[in-house]
């Protein structure tokens, strides 16, 4: 910021000084005021938000380990690989089966 004032111009053994001055602001204080707020928000986002997320990804954590599903799970995988299910394969018609249909079933039982 400069600023020039009018001068008379100068005379016999007049001096001209010429001073400058250099301007800063000092934004600590509001600094500090935005530094607390965003202190206290985190502290309560951790408090009332994170903590009890990770308070609750920690228990199903443990249930996941628990010894009783981890044993159901090896007892699967432990299972005879020599039973050999094809989900995809023949599906005998419903005479060969011994099924009958719902509707032919519930019209018996009307009778």
């Amino acid at each position: 910021m400069t600023t020039k004032f009018k001068d008379p111009p100068l005379q016999g053994f007049d001096y001209r000084i010429d001073a400058y001055t250099t301007l800063k602001f000092n934004f600590d204080g509001v600094y500090d005021v935005f530094n607390s707020i965003a202190s206290m928000t985190n502290n309560f986002v951790s408090k009332q938000i994170e903590a009890p997320i990770q308070k609750a990804t920690n228990w199903v954590t443990d249930q996941a380990n628990n010894n009783a599903i981890t044993s159901g799970l090896n007892a699967i995988e432990n299972l005879d690989q020599s039973i050999n299910i094809n989900f995809n394969g023949y599906n005998p018609p419903k005479e060969e089966s011994g099924m009958i249909d719902y509707n032919v079933a519930y019209n018996d039982l009307k009778k």
